[in-house]
């Protein structure tokens, strides 16, 4: 059995906030070379990284993201004394890592395009295509970044990963609209049932798919989606020593 991609998902935030300089540097430092992440953008076309709408959970302001500009929003200061990190210092400090971008519903069109104008401008949109998966939540934005970087890997959206998901536990797999090379994810449980086994894997795998274990927290869950044969797990904490 191969080992599974280990995912950081917004970085370890063990002692910093999620989606910092900090909190990826340490994922980097204890091995992680895949990295998930959340794009917004700011009232003038910028992007950042931030998971909320507003700064109350991060920052304790409840402004949104949306309507600041990228000069204030990076005069926003974290409760752990950081700033909020733009995408062009995560490519700048990270490019040696995969990401997953996911691009965040509000204002996702203008977040679309202002990756666009930032691998123009920068001359990459091949190396961007090359390693970054993406998440898209709306179909219309989806339509959006598919027309904007052709040949760029989406990954199966929420409304995708629970139609597959219900067909394999109702043991009609052929009706999940499974799509080969495509990646869905599961929990570790629905309704108190273990997701992570390898009959439910092996249905993913038959349609040429892959499958994402999607945030295990337990050691326990996390040995069985390895056990089950997950492709890839998708983590907050630490990957686990082979």
């Amino acid at each position: 059995m191969s080992e599974p991609e280990w995912i950081s998902h917004r970085g370890l935030d063990e002692d910093c906030t999620e989606n910092s300089r900090n909190a990826f540097r340490a994922a980097r430092d204890v091995g992680f070379n895949h990295l998930e992440t959340d794009l917004r953008s700011t009232r003038d076309g910028r992007l950042i990284l931030h998971h909320d709408p507003d700064l109350r959970r991060t920052a304790g302001h409840r402004a949104p993201v949306s309507a600041l500009s990228l000069d204030e929003a990076t005069q926003v200061q974290y409760r752990d004394g950081q700033r909020i990190l733009t995408f062009e210092d995560f490519a700048e400090h990270f490019n040696d890592a995969r990401w997953i971008l996911d691009i965040k519903p509000e204002q996702g069109e203008r977040t679309i395009l202002a990756l666009k104008d930032w691998a123009q401008r920068n001359r990459c949109e091949d190396w961007l295509i090359a390693h970054a998966r993406f998440l898209v939540w709306q179909p219309k934005q989806r339509m959006l970044l598919e027309k904007t970087f052709p040949g760029a890997h989406l990954l199966a959206d929420e409304k995708e990963c629970r139609r597959a998901g219900l067909a394999i536990l109702s043991g009609l797999p052929q009706l999940g609209g499974i799509h080969p090379q495509r990646t869905y994810s599961l929990p570790p449980r629905f309704f108190g049932r273990s997701l992570f086994s390898p009959q439910i894997l092996e249905q993913y795998h038959r349609k040429g798919a892959r499958f994402l274990a999607y945030l295990p927290e337990t050691r326990e869950d996390i040995e069985r989606a390895i056990l089950s044969g997950a492709d890839e797990i998708l983590i907050n904490g630490r990957p686990l020593n082979p």
